[in-house]
């Protein structure tokens, strides 16, 4: 037998796995410009020209052909001919359909063509002793548009599993022992080390290939159940690992607690948002019906100031006590798997460790929300200050320190 023979097998093997990925990889990023653009076109309610302008601008996703019907509240998207489609309900937002869209979108503008377009901050607003001292928008944004919370959203499940723990009475320090992880290391896993992203799952958070934060967003129909399914690589509590499973695995366990799907879909709405009078507030779910902690909230950027504005009020706000003072306390204090001091329990952290902050020249006690493409909510209570930014960064470079230094120096000024 001639020996090429033997590596014929192996060699399609190897064709067969590469096809795989780069199909999944199409799939990815179709399926991310289609519940891009759901979102902004039905929830956001923006014109699709502004979205072409801003969230579609950048590459790869300005490649994907989309189309949109209006009356079925879904979008298409295409990508060297793979498709995803994503239809919008008004109780859960957009999940993923098997259908193609049958409509086109209408010749568009290129973007490059129109300068106003282009600015990368939706929204800017400062609170200072809570009274709003500054707000600006983007042309296409006002006050009254939803934005997405992205990863700020996990801050939102730190809120809701606070409120839980206390209307349940479980101890976050306890294991959470779902069935998956009966039997093996994993039945160690705390609420606590999950929010701490602690939890020593194995977990890539890599949004620019496929892996295992991609999978779930944009391939998996049950996020939380994939998340689950991963398998232990370090011992809880003794490695920090930025995942967004852990949050979608924090909304399946909060699920649990209910009697049906109703009450678990009214529980954010009852017990969070309409307590904070944010009454824009829209929660996702995926095509499971579990709200997708990691990503997918939305409000109006006043809204999201007034969950800043708890935070900062060690949990009260407008006279309205929602969360207990000892729940933002535990929120404010570094996770001890995070070397550098810059974590807590779903929020970021600037604590000083051996000298050294995240954040050089910012102040110590700052607490903030992060989510892609740089939406931040930074509470400063040294400085009495709540500061929002919400909007784009088109190489998902976005500068913290940059941007804390231009505003800070600017409201101190003004």
């Amino acid at each position: 037998m001639p020996a090429y023979i033997i590596w014929i097998p192996f060699t399609l093997l190897f064709f067969i796995i590469i096809g795989s990925y780069f199909r999944s990889m199409l799939r990815i990023i179709s399926g991310f410009s289609a519940k891009l653009t759901n979102g902004a076109l039905f929830i956001s309610q923006r014109p699709i020209a502004n979205i072409r302008g801003q969230e579609l601008s950048f590459f790869p996703v300005n490649l994907v052909k989309i189309q949109t019907d209006g009356q079925n509240k879904s979008v298409s998207g295409s990508f060297f001919k793979v498709s995803r489609s994503v239809q919008f309900t008004p109780e859960t937002g957009g999940k993923f359909i098997s259908s193609p869209v049958a409509h086109s979108l209408p010749p568009l503008p290129s973007p490059h063509k129109n300068k106003e377009t282009k600015a990368e901050d939706f929204a800017v607003l400062a609170f200072k002793q809570g009274e709003l001292i500054f707000e600006k928008y983007a042309i296409g944004i006002d006050s009254n548009t939803r934005l997405p919370g992205w990863s700020v959203t996990k801050s939102v499940m730190n809120a809701l599993v606070g409120i839980a723990s206390k209307r349940f009475g479980f101890d976050i320090h306890k294991p959470v022992r779902p069935s998956e992880w009966l039997k093996d290391e994993r039945k160690n896993i705390t609420w606590a080390h999950l929010l701490e992203m602690s939890d020593g799952l194995k977990w890539r958070e890599k949004y620019d290939r496929v892996s295992e934060v991609s999978r779930m967003l944009y391939l998996k129909n049950d996020m939380a159940s994939y998340a689950l399914r991963q398998k232990s690589s370090r011992k809880a509590g003794s490695y920090w690992n930025y995942s967004s499973g852990s949050s979608n695995i924090l909304s399946y366990l909060l699920k649990r607690f209910f009697a049906n799907e109703n009450e678990y879909l009214r529980f954010p709405y009852e017990h969070f948002s309409s307590q904070l009078e944010m009454d824009s507030f829209f929660f996702e779910t995926d095509n499971s019906g579990t709200f997708v902690g990691s990503s997918y909230a939305w409000a109006t950027p006043r809204d999201w100031a007034k969950f800043g504005l708890m935070y900062a009020n060690g949990g009260v706000y407008n006279d309205k006590r929602i969360l207990d003072s000892s729940w933002v306390d535990y929120t404010r204090k570094p996770t001890p798997a995070c070397a550098t001091g810059e974590y807590g329990a779903h929020f970021w952290l600037n604590a000083s460790v051996n000298g050294k902050q995240s954040l050089p020249g910012v102040p110590e006690d700052l607490l903030y929300c992060k989510g892609f493409q740089g939406q931040r909510i930074y509470i400063i209570n040294s400085m009495d200050l709540v500061l929002l930014r919400f909007g784009i960064s088109r190489k998902n470079n976005f500068s913290d320190s940059e941007f804390l230094s231009k505003y800070l120096n600017k409201l101190k000024h003004s």
